[in-house]
């Protein structure tokens, strides 16, 4: 049977089940709740996992371009010597 949200429906047979309204409107309450719950878990977890990576990716970032900028002037610093 497939289950929509106002009715059951057997593809076999071809049966279709109605529900009641009561019955349709405490589904959805309950289906709103639960995704609520859901998406603030999500961004709950989401924020936790942004401020983890950001202290690792700062630390690592901060010292990736200071070497870079070091070599850089190196190699910059070493053309201007040659050229001159």
């Amino acid at each position: 049977m497939a289950k929509h949200m106002d009715r059951h429906y057997c593809g076999k047979c071809h049966m279709t089940l109605r529900l009641d309204p009561a019955t349709v409107k405490a589904a959805q309450e309950a289906y709103k709740k639960k995704m609520a719950e859901k998406k603030a878990a999500e961004a709950a977890a989401a924020a936790a996992a942004a401020e983890a990576k950001k202290g690792k990716d700062s630390k690592k970032g901060k010292k990736k371009w200071k070497i870079h900028n070091l070599i850089y002037n190196l190699l910059l610093w070493n053309q201007i010597y040659i050229m001159s």
